[in-house]
């Protein structure tokens, strides 16, 4: 009799653990569903803002940050005015964060552009997230860039024509009035390279 109850506790025990590593199991695959969802987002967003810049549309560019102009001229507003808009000392950071991203993406379309000729396709090969000791998001999107026309390739510091190169595009998110807002830049780095012509080419014409 005593070894009959101490086989039936031995099977309940086995049962409550294994349906236990199941809810685990199920919870990790959750978890990573997630995750590789946020990734193909902030990639999504990665394409979007460079075919704003690509089609020297800024209504586009702005959709990808999450700004709106109606945000953008009432923190400029704030800003220009301190006297008659109290603002905390972080709605005042957070207020010129949304001019800086505003301010990059008026770059974007001003200089950064020129490499981005109509005829040429954006494909995100990778994105990785960056560790943040602050918490804030932040993703790094390798993009290629192919030039599909040898007239409007680009010339890298050896006078070749490229006809396809990587470029890192970086991502930083946060968050502004409830809404998320996401800022894009190339790291200086990649500044650099375009200034010298010296890309990371991966095919010539």
């Amino acid at each position: 009799m005593n070894k009959i109850v101490w086989l039936c506790g031995l099977i309940a025990v086995s049962l409550a653990v294994s349906g236990c590593q199941g809810k685990g199991d199920g919870q990790t695959g959750k978890a990573v569903q997630k995750t590789t969802e946020n990734v193909a987002k902030n990639a999504g967003l990665a394409l979007m803002f460079l075919r704003g810049a690509q089609a020297n549309d800024k209504k586009i560019m702005y959709e990808a940050a999450g700004l709106t102009t109606a945000a953008v001229d009432d923190c400029r507003e704030k800003l220009i005015h301190p006297t008659k808009y109290t603002q905390s000392a972080e709605q005042r950071k957070a207020s010129e964060n949304i001019l800086r991203i505003s301010g990059e993406i008026d770059y974007f379309i001003g200089k950064i552009v020129k490499i981005f000729p109509k005829s040429a396709n954006f494909q995100v090969t990778k994105t990785e997230s960056i560790a943040d000791p602050s918490g804030i998001q932040r993703f790094d999107h390798t993009i290629t860039i192919t030039y599909n026309t040898m007239a409007e390739a680009i010339t890298d510091k050896t006078g070749k024509l490229v006809k396809s190169m990587v470029v890192h595009l970086l991502q930083t998110s946060g968050s502004f009035e409830g809404q998320v807002i996401h800022s894009f830049s190339f790291d200086s780095k990649g500044f650099d390279r375009f200034v010298d012509k010296d890309f990371q080419v991966v095919s010539y014409f």
